[in-house]
């Protein structure tokens, strides 16, 4: 989307506080491990020893592998594909989401996801 509607003007964040003190740039600290041990067993393994690095693809618009992955995901949590829409296996009830978007220049953005 960024090649084909900003011409790749943008860079791709690697963290939900991207450019903030508060942006995973490595593995877990010290701190941040005890602040995370109460939780262990309902984390999975990859949050104390990888570092976080989101899917990428090579800009051809043709992200089937990712799709895949993304599918795969959303099955295992629960929301499986019925009559072509996904919805929440044990409810029937549809996945919705908000995107919260600040600019409305960026709203193309949020009608192309």
């Amino acid at each position: 989307m960024n090649k084909a509607l900003f011409y790749g003007a943008y860079s791709r964040a690697n963290s939900y506080f991207q450019n903030t003190e508060y942006a995973a740039r490595a593995y877990p600290n010290a701190d941040e491990l005890t602040l995370l041990a109460p939780f262990k067993a309902q984390l999975p393994p990859e949050v104390f020893t990888t570092v976080f690095d989101p899917p990428t693809s090579d800009g051809n618009g043709f992200d089937r592998d990712n799709l895949l992955k993304a599918s795969k995901l959303l099955d295992e949590a629960g929301w499986v594909l019925k009559n072509q829409k996904r919805v929440n296996a044990q409810t029937g009830k549809p996945l919705s989401f908000e995107l919260l978007i600040a600019s409305g220049g960026k709203r193309s953005v949020g009608f192309a996801v």
